[in-house]
Parts: C-alpha cells; sequence; structure tokens
C-alpha cells in the first residue's frame, strides 16, 4: 500500500527541485534529500517534497512544493531536514501538520532550532557519529535514534572507475559549498 511521504526542508539557501542536480549540481544534504524523494516514488509511494523551489513542478514522480505556498501538511510520513541557513523549523509555526509518524533526518552536527514544531516520534542519523552527537549533545534519547547511511548512485561512479584518473597523493580537493569549511581546509 503506498504511503503519503512528505519531505519538509525550510532551508532557503538554494533553489531547486528534482532537476537541479543534474543540471547544476547542488550540495550532499539537497542532493540526499532529492534522492530519498526519488527512491520513495519509485517504489511507488505518493511523494511531495516541501522545499525552497521557484515554483510547484513534478520531477521523477516526485511533486515539488514551494515553502511559501505550504499551508497544510496531510502525510502518513513526514521527514524534517535541515542542513544550511537558519536551521530552523519556525516556519512549520504557519503550516496546519497532520502526520501519522514524524521523523527528523539529521546531516550534520549543528541542531536545527524549533525541534517541538516538527516534534519527531524518530531521529535518523546519517552516521553513527551524528546519532552521537544527537545523543550526547543534543540530549535526544537513544531510543528514539537509527542510523541510516546515505545511498550512493553507483552508476555515477562506473565511468571513473574504468579510467580512474591520475591523482596525487598529496593534493586536497575541497568539494563543498565554500561556506561550510574551504578556509579551514
Amino acid at each position: 500500500m503506498p504511503l503519503r511521504i512528505t519531505i519538509y526542508s525550510p532551508d532557503r539557501g538554494v533553489r531547486y527541485d528534482g532537476r537541479t542536480r543534474h543540471a547544476v549540481g547542488v550540495g550532499g544534504g539537497i542532493t540526499a534529500r532529492l534522492a530519498l524523494a526519488e527512491a520513495f516514488a519509485h517504489l511507488g509511494h505518493d511523494v511531495q517534497a516541501v522545499v525552497h523551489c521557484h515554483a510547484p513542478v513534478d520531477c521523477d514522480g516526485v511533486r515539488y512544493v514551494p515553502l511559501d505556498r505550504c499551508q497544510r501538511l496531510d502525510a502518513d510520513l513526514l521527514i524534517g531536514i535541515s542542513t544550511g541557513g537558519a536551521l530552523s523549523f519556525a516556519p512549520l509555526a504557519q503550516v496546519d501538520v497532520r502526520a501519522t509518524v514524524r521523523a527528523l533526518w539529521v546531516q550534520g552536527v549543528p541542531q536545527p532550532t524549533h525541534l517541538d514544531l516538527l516534534a519527531p516520534d524518530a531521529v535518523v542519523c546519517a552516521s553513527n557519529f551524528l546519532r552521537d552527537v544527537v545523543v550526547q549533545r543534543w540530549g535526544i534519547p537513544a531510543a528514539q535514534t537509527c542510523v541510516i547511511y546515505n545511498g550512493l548512485d553507483q552508476e555515477r561512479f562506473e565511468a571513473v572507475a574504468a579510467r580512474p584518473p591520475q591523482r596525487d597523493p598529496f593534493a586536497v580537493c575541497y568539494i563543498g559549498p565554500p561556506e561550510k569549511g574551504l578556509d579551514a581546509a
């Protein structure tokens, strides 16, 4: 039986939808949420992503809804994620949320604010390290957490693996957004 799944991200740093990562690229947090939404849709679920997009659009089975147009969320599963910008679920105060199960998906160390508005039943962490942060620093009960690693699209690596580039073992390549650590690297 298909579930009604909503991925909700209040982040406003980058405008994106399902087409963006293939056209211009996006960071890891956005890539993870786009991939998860598409995976759920490919499994036959009814998926919407409420994100900072220009306009409503359907892409790869996912309905993308602009944050500013979201007044109500009805879902069997609501997944909240914030990986940049204000790191705050405060916008949910203006949304009528009706969800059977609510989850917070953690991709980084900083704790988003206004988690009470998301009211997660579970906290899903992208690594054991993040789970430890969530339990020890954020004070979330361990029984309320779990670890699910972000997946990789293996097809994207096959061409490079077939013809690996020459590498300098002493070189450093920084591939993240500059504001997330280029100076430190």
